[in-house]
């Protein structure tokens, strides 16, 4: 059977295609025409129809008829077109059925995509999902323990200088420092007019600049923010003080050198120290807020404990030319070790990278201390404790989780570390008189988290 469509008035004379006097039509696998004659009626009407499954070669398919009321008689028939070929382009899907051939690109008609949600309509049509909270009732009927929080292994992104370090993993650096060593008495020479003594008596002390030293040091991390350090620090300077006897002048130094007019002195304070530190550094929980849990406390702290170890030496010399020229000399030198312990405190600058940072660290050192030179052929050795004491002050910034750069004020001080001569003058030499050693000067610090 054939169902009727709704019938619509032609809007002119019928043109058939040229070449075969027929309009066509597709169905679903092919193509196919409508046979008829032109119509001699202008008024002719065109009609839609359902072809049935006896009359067209695809169930479902649907054609143009054309129907003149002049020759009603004249049905139109349906005759299959020949098959398609298809483009060299275009070819049949690998088992597709010949029954149903493949269109040609001219015959398929372009679909418009469908268009694109709106996100801000979406967003409030579909509000987020909220997680269930972590006592949430199960299916069993007992209550569920709270979830735990993930543990991060790398520094929280709102505040990049709080470092919860990655256990396992290794971490070094270096210190470059500007240090200027000082000691009370350090004296070089003494310059006495007419040979006299008294108020004009100058005292020509040693002068030690400013001078290049470094720190380097190497650790591993064994828990969140525990880790062993080991450092190396290597200080050295060297000053030289000189003057020339005038007329009536008379020049003593602590070495037991005295010059007469027409004699040029130069006097050399040399300073080697190196130190060793071995250190266990774990954290203070001030908060709440530790490794385990995303967040990072206004205020840190650490403590550390262990060891340290120290060589020094200190070299004075006096060169003596002309009439009463001579060589002199004096060394001191101190190897000892002992514990150590020391506090940080760190202060979180916003959330920003920067944090600002106090520290200060005590030790105490036993060991052996010796003293030799020209007017000391015997020499002088003793076991000595020698109190130590830094403080340290500056700014860190921490770029990412594995770079850390730190700069500040350094100030540190050894009791009784050096056993020297002192004072210089027409009296009998004193003995080396105990004296501390400090330095202070400017530090910048770059560390590397592998």
């Amino acid at each position: 059977m054939a169902r009727a469509a709704d019938t619509y008035p032609a809007a002119g004379p019928y043109q058939p295609a040229a070449g075969n006097g027929a309009t066509g039509a597709s169905g679903f696998g092919g193509s196919y025409s409508v046979a008829a004659a032109p119509p001699a009626n202008p008024g002719s009407q065109l009609q839609m129809v359902t072809a049935s499954d006896e009359a067209a070669p695809y169930p479902g398919d649907s054609t143009v008829r054309l129907i003149d009321p002049s020759a009603a008689a004249a049905r139109p028939s349906l005759v299959p077109q020949a098959k398609p070929q298809a483009p060299p382009s275009v070819r049949a899907p690998a088992g597709a059925s010949q029954k149903y051939p493949v269109r040609q690109a001219s015959q398929v008609a372009e679909i418009p995509p469908p268009p694109k949600p709106d996100p801000l309509q979406q967003s409030h049509a579909q509000p987020r999902q909220q997680p269930l909270p972590a006592t949430a009732m199960p299916s069993g009927g007992e209550v569920a323990a709270p979830a735990t929080p993930e543990v991060p292994d790398d520094c929280n992104s709102d505040y990049p200088s709080c470092f919860c370090g990655r256990p396992g993993a290794w971490f070094g650096g270096a210190d470059y420092m500007f240090l200027r060593p000082h000691q009370p008495g350090n004296s070089a020479f003494e310059i006495s007019p007419n040979g006299g003594s008294g108020s004009e008596v100058e005292n020509v002390n040693f002068g030690s600049p400013f001078n290049s030293s470094f720190r380097t040091f190497l650790g591993y991390r064994t828990a969140c923010d525990e880790a062993i350090q080991f450092s190396y620090m290597h200080i050295t300077n060297s000053v030289t003080e000189s003057a020339d006897v005038a007329d009536g002048d008379v020049i003593n130094s602590p070495l037991g050198a005295s010059l007469n007019p027409g004699d040029v002195i130069a006097a050399t304070n040399h300073l080697l120290l190196n130190i060793w530190d071995v250190e266990d550094v774990r954290p203070l929980n001030l908060s709440s807020c530790n490794c385990n849990r995303n967040c990072c406390p206004d205020w840190q702290a650490n403590w550390s404990w262990g060891v340290r170890f120290m060589d020094l030496k200190q070299n004075v010399t006096n060169v003596v030319t002309g009439p009463d020229a001579g060589f002199f000399s004096q060394q001191s030198t101190f190897v000892g070790a002992g514990p150590r312990v020391g506090l940080e405190i760190r202060r979180q600058l916003g959330h920003t990278a920067t944090s600002a940072f106090i520290s200060a660290d005590a030790a105490l050192l036993v060991g052996d201390q010796r003293t030799t030179g020209s007017d000391t052929p015997s020499g002088f050795h003793a076991t000595q404790a020698v109190p130590d004491f830094d403080f340290r002050v500056g700014l860190s910034w921490q770029p990412t989780c594995h770079i850390n750069v730190t700069s500040g004020w350094i100030f540190e001080t050894f009791s009784d570390a050096t056993m020297l001569n002192q004072s210089a003058g027409l009296a009998l030499l004193q003995p080396p008189q105990a004296s501390s050693l400090s330095y202070d000067g400017l530090f910048i610090r770059g560390e590397f988290s592998f």
